[in-house]
């Protein structure tokens, strides 16, 4: 097994420049209201909730770092006030598109772990509006050193204990405008949503209204609204559009900036809601110390989307420390894949409202609960506190608010995953719906397939006493050191699964998933749960059919562009990054590349197509010598496609499994 410089996430994209030595500061205070690029030579500084309207296109180049400033340090400058933020509201577009070797990174004011470290932090900003003046002696804090001089240029510092760093600032939304399974007004008038003719049916529906703040309740969602409803983390806000805006019932130019979800479509007036509402891109993007608390229950996620269409892209992104959850989606019907979340304070994966994705290859880790060792350097009492651990590894809910009969309900497609918990880490968190594997409840449906659940302290699966729940994990479905595998109350969830042999994880046990380099979660190569007793992912231009349990099989896929590496916490032995040939034998395109051999396994290559760069579509899964191989040398691999090449260019990409 090498450990490699290089790391192997993926080939076929173009490697980008260097982060120049000193970068410029741009403090963005106001909403974006026309097409605007951030480009990499600058750091972006965030000094209040910035909400992208439409029909403007926020484009950020890859490699460039969007810095976040606290509550006290914005607009208004009181505690309690709304942090540093990026809101895409409905409508408008965010095509935030990086690449392995120049991630787009969201952090806070003053995390060095980026590319040009300290360079890249402002030493003061003035004041805005009422807000104090920041500087970075008043709100700094120190990383451990955890890489060598050789390794990194971000060495030196005081230990500090940077994994209970959290809610430094707020973080990403995302806002569209499909369909989603909200009766706001919580009465019997259940909503309902048609997907042959696109029509509500049920209350009358209304946006949000009546409300001028957040609720103090526990419904942060707040308003009246039947189709609509308030993002978690968002304002009652209202600007003025220069454009009209058709929200699904007519075109205004009073807009809601936190505001998301659809009623109708193709009525008079413009688009109103649909399944396939387009967002933007966003890969390749790191996203840490986020999560700002704005009161019980309403925290900014890493990622956060509402009624997000299938037309947007979500792919290859980090949530790192933050403060809520890592994802969460309210309703919507986007697909996500390669998706890593560690150490956030509540759920790594939620979703609720109505969502009906597809999802494949999710990692999720939670973090140490005020255990020793969680990072560096051994004997070092770091990670949360109990208070603020980590919570469940995918929690996910019915429709709201009634849970019964309102639609669409939330039924997501999930295959390849790893969720490891915090068991076995010398502390002993409370045991009960703490730490638990899935939590499926409030008449959810949904499946989970090919998983693996690692280190669970209470329970892999949960549910409550809602008969019409049904979220199923199959038999393909592994389990490791885990504390049960049900609850009492499963309601009409269905488990099944076996458990995985102690030799089949490559690190376990007290506290390695969280010692410097001690991150490593794929499996061994005897492993059982890489055989094809593994449920095959459909062939329908989203999953890629790998036959195998777990996120990752070879591929370390964490390496080499996530905050968790960034610091140190990465196991940095992988295989190598495969450099592609292209060409074109009989009318058809033809990918060649070397293998790597050396793993004491035949790893595999899943080659992916894309005519435009933004949508990528899995269309093989070869390795050496096996089905698809056209070159019969050992360590080389060569594949023809059965699309032929025309006027339109053919991309292609390789990503190791």
């Amino acid at each position: 097994m090498k450990r490699n410089s290089i790391k192997a996430i993926l080939a076929g994209g173009a490697v980008a420049a260097a982060m120049p030595a000193q970068a410029a500061f741009v403090e963005v205070t106001n909403d974006i209201v026309q097409d605007t690029r951030w480009t990499r030579d600058n750091v972006y500084i965030l000094r209040d909730v910035i909400y992208v309207l439409p029909p403007a296109i926020l484009t950020i180049e890859p490699g460039t770092i969007v810095r976040g400033i606290e509550d006290t340090y914005c607009e208004g400058g009181t505690i309690g006030d709304q942090p540093g933020a990026l809101f895409i509201t409905r409508g408008a577009k965010l095509n935030a598109n990086g690449t392995p070797d120049a991630p787009i990174i969201f952090t806070s004011i003053d995390d060095p772990y980026v590319p040009g470290g300290a360079a890249t932090i402002p030493t003061s900003l003035a004041a805005v509006g009422s807000g104090a003046a920041w500087t970075l002696a008043a709100n700094g804090f120190t990383h451990p050193k955890l890489k060598t001089a050789a390794e990194s240029p971000n060495v030196g510092g005081a230990v500090d204990n940077i994994f209970a760093i959290s809610g430094r600032w707020g973080g990403v939304v995302l806002l569209g405008r499909t369909p989603i399974g909200y009766d706001g007004d919580n009465d019997t008038a259940f909503l309902a949503y048609n997907a042959g003719t696109g029509l509500q049916s049920g209350d009358v529906p209304v946006e949000p209204n009546g409300a001028t703040t957040i609720p103090t309740a526990n419904d942060v969602k707040g308003g009246n609204g039947v189709g609509f409803a308030l993002i978690e983390g968002g304002s009652f806000d209202t600007v003025t559009l220069g454009t009209a805006f058709y929200n699904g019932l007519s075109s205004s130019t009073s807009f809601r900036t936190a505001v998301y979800g659809g009623v109708s479509v193709g009525a008079a007036g413009g688009p109103g809601a649909s399944e396939n509402d387009n967002s933007g891109v966003l890969r390749f993007c790191s996203h840490r110390y986020g999560g700002f608390r704005l009161g019980t229950d309403n925290e900014v996620n890493g990622v956060t989307l509402g009624a997000v269409g299938r037309s947007t892209v979500v792919e290859w992104q980090e949530v790192y420390n933050n403060k809520d959850d890592g994802f969460e989606w309210f309703g919507g019907y986007v697909n996500s894949r390669y998706l890593f979340t560690a150490f956030q304070g509540d759920d790594g994966f939620d979703g609720d409202q109505g969502y009906q994705g597809k999802m494949q290859f999710l990692f999720t880790l939670s973090d140490s609960s005020g255990g020793a060792n969680a990072g560096h350097p051994s004997g070092t009492v770091t990670g949360r506190l109990v208070a603020d651990a980590s919570d469940r590894l995918f929690e996910w809910d019915g429709s709201e608010d009634n849970n019964k009969g309102v639609t669409p309900n939330t039924n997501p497609l999930i295959y390849n995953f790893t969720a490891i918990g915090n068991r076995g880490l010398g502390v002993s968190p409370t045991a009960g719906s703490g730490d638990q594997g899935l939590l499926a409840r409030r008449s959810v449906d949904g499946d989970w397939r090919n998983g693996l659940f690692e280190d669970i302290n209470s329970n892999v699966m949960g549910g409550d006493s809602t008969a019409g729940s049904t979220a199923i994990i199959h038999p393909s479905n592994y389990h490791f050191n885990v504390g049960a595998t049900l609850t009492a109350s499963m309601g009409g969830n269905t488990f099944s699964g076996s458990v995985l042999a102690a030799t089949s994880v490559r690190k376990k046990g007290t506290d390695f998933h969280r010692d410097q380099n001690g991150l490593d979660p794929r499996m061994t190569v005897a492993a059982p749960a890489r055989a094809a007793a593994a449920d095959l992912p459909p062939a329908d231009g989203f999953f890629t059919p790998v036959q195998r349990v777990g996120a990752m099989a070879d591929n370390n896929m964490l390496i080499g562009w996530t905050g968790i590496d960034a610091v140190g916490l990465v196991d940095t032995a992988t295989v190598d990054r495969p450099e592609l040939v292209l060409g074109v034998s009989g009318g058809n395109a033809t990918v060649g590349f070397a293998a790597d051999i050396d793993e004491g396994n035949t790893v595999a290559y899943a080659i992916e197509r894309s005519s435009d760069l933004r949508v990528w579509t899995p269309v093989a899964v070869v390795s050496d010598g096996g089905a698809g191989d056209t070159n019969a040398a050992a360590g080389q691999i060569g594949w023809q496609d059965s699309a032929a090449v025309g006027t339109t260019p053919l991309h292609y990409r390789v990503i190791p499994q």
